[in-house]
């Protein structure tokens, strides 16, 4: 009979108010009693932090249908164009093309042919297991090491928190040298290091703007020159010295960035995802390669956003005469919303809601930080007791009054799939078992109405069945790297001197 009266419970508590009053009164930070509505039968922590392990620190997935835009573009020529990009920046030889979207391999795997059948992203892990995302430090708690860790993401919480409060300067480049220096083994020795390289890169592109006949008043020609930059060879002479000691000219060469195929979804290294790795190597994806864009912009003083697509990250920036223009920097191409749209699965009351093809100011993408911050956190430390990542989602969400940051919520159901785990671990108990444990169950009801959240927002999974053809595409390539001796990994000086 208590079997019974729990299994009624559970009925009565996800069934009791329509969903209408669940989006109207839902706060996703204030725990207890939030009636919802699921409609799903296969929401487990399993599948939360499957998807998560997707979404944060370099994970990434994408479109598959061969559709044909309005103006002859289609999804494969936006990937033919990506990989043609990415062989040139590494300086290797294009594949050739066989109708446009299959690609014959070279001696090596000449045998092995596929179909382009999906967009830039096509990063998405595999892996599905009742277990901590994707772990990136392991710290016993309570030891020396863990408590100098902990300090270590509360400082860092802090400085971003002083950012967003005025206290300091609103850095971009700042705030995700902070975050991703919580990960052990920084590509940069210091924080110095850092700020010297992008500094230096912001000078390059203002003298080659300069000796090109460029205006560095004109936005859209500013703009141009970071793309540029991030796509192509770029040469400047540099003047050195003084009026005193003599002045001496050099030529100094830029090598583009390059898209890394190789552990594109960083579970091998949480680092292949991170800013500071593509500054350090010159090679990124999808999660680094827009921030370096975001950085340059604004070391040059023009307006960028960041802006999100399922599992992705790319550019907008207003061009001359206001207009917003959409620019990938993993494939130097315009693309417009409507791609995107109609190509990544995105629907329209998600973009009406504004959890993807909106723009992320300054603030936001800090505040976006500090959700990284956040789940880094879960992950390296694996504590979901003390208020640290609640703090984190709270603050970030005190940017976002659409309550829209489709991150914060993603972030919160990892948060409450480990906690859950943690109490059904505590008790000897499997998943069965939820509704026989009162604390278990209160947990489950909020992340059920999380995410039940999530889904009045618009977000809508991939198809099922798609994965495999996703995973094979980016597989290849990355085979294809690494057959060909391309490191991604190495640190490597982009600026050639010719003195």
């Amino acid at each position: 009979m208590e079997f019974f009266r729990y299994l009624i419970l559970i009925v009565i508590l996800l069934f009791s108010s329509s969903f209408a009053d669940a989006q109207q009164n839902y706060n996703p930070f204030q725990y207890g009693g939030i009636p919802n509505q699921s409609g799903s039968n296969v929401l487990t922590p399993d599948n939360i932090i499957h998807r998560n392990n997707q979404i944060f620190m370099g994970g990434s997935s994408a479109i598959m249908q061969p559709y044909q835009y309005q103006n002859g573009i289609s999804a494969q020529d936006i990937i033919a164009k990506q990989y043609e990009n990415a062989m040139q920046m590494m300086n290797m030889p294009n594949l050739p093309t066989q109708n446009q979207d299959v690609f014959q391999m070279d001696q090596i795997v000449q045998q092995k042919r596929w179909q382009e059948i999906q967009h830039i992203l096509s990063e998405i892990n595999t892996e599905t297991s009742w277990s901590y995302g994707r772990i990136t430090g392991k710290y016993k708690v309570q030891t020396d090491d863990y408590v100098s860790k902990q300090k270590m993401f509360e400082d860092v919480f802090q400085k971003l928190n002083s950012m967003l409060s005025g206290k300091e300067k609103l850095s971009i480049e700042n705030a995700y040298y902070y975050v991703e220096n919580t990960v052990d083994n920084n590509y940069f020795s210091s924080h110095e290091s850092y700020k010297t390289l992008i500094k230096k890169s912001v000078d390059f592109i203002k003298v080659w703007m300069k000796q090109n006949g460029r205006n560095l008043s004109d936005k859209e020609q500013v703009h141009t020159a970071i793309q540029k930059f991030m796509s192509e060879n770029l040469s400047a002479t540099m003047i050195t010295g003084t009026a005193e000691t003599g002045f001496k000219t050099h030529t100094v060469t830029h090598s583009p960035f390059f898209y890394d195929y190789n552990d594109y979804q960083a579970q091998k290294d949480a680092r292949n995802s991170f800013v500071t790795k593509c500054w350090a190597t010159g090679s990124g994806q999808c999660s680094s390669m827009p921030v370096i864009y975001l950085s340059l912009a604004q070391g040059l003083g023009v307006k960028a956003y960041l802006s999100l697509a399922p599992y992705h990250t790319f550019i907008k920036y207003p061009d001359n005469t206001g207009k917003i223009q959409n620019y990938e920097p993993t494939s130097n191409w315009i693309i417009s919303d409507a791609w995107y749209q109609q190509n990544m699965f995105i629907s329209s009351k998600a973009k009406a809601s504004g959890i993807f093809l909106d723009t992320l100011n300054t603030k936001q993408v800090i505040a976006d930080c500090m959700v990284n911050l956040a789940v880094q956190y879960m992950r390296t430390l694996h504590n979901t007791e003390d208020s640290f990542v609640l703090q984190c989602l709270y603050r970030a969400s005190d940017f976002f009054p659409k309550k829209n940051h489709i991150q914060t919520y993603f972030a919160l159901s990892e948060y409450l799939a480990n906690k859950l785990m943690k109490i059904l671990k505590k008790h000897n108990a499997d998943k069965s078992r939820i509704a026989h444990i009162p604390e278990a169950l209160a947990v489950f009801r909020e992340m059920v109405a999380n995410e039940d959240y999530i889904k009045m927002l618009g977000y809508q999974e991939m198809p099922a069945g798609m994965y495999d053809e996703m995973m094979n595409e980016q597989a290849m390539k990355g085979e294809i790297q690494i057959l060909k001796g391309i490191e991604g990994k190495q640190k490597r000086n982009l600026f050639t001197e010719i003195k």
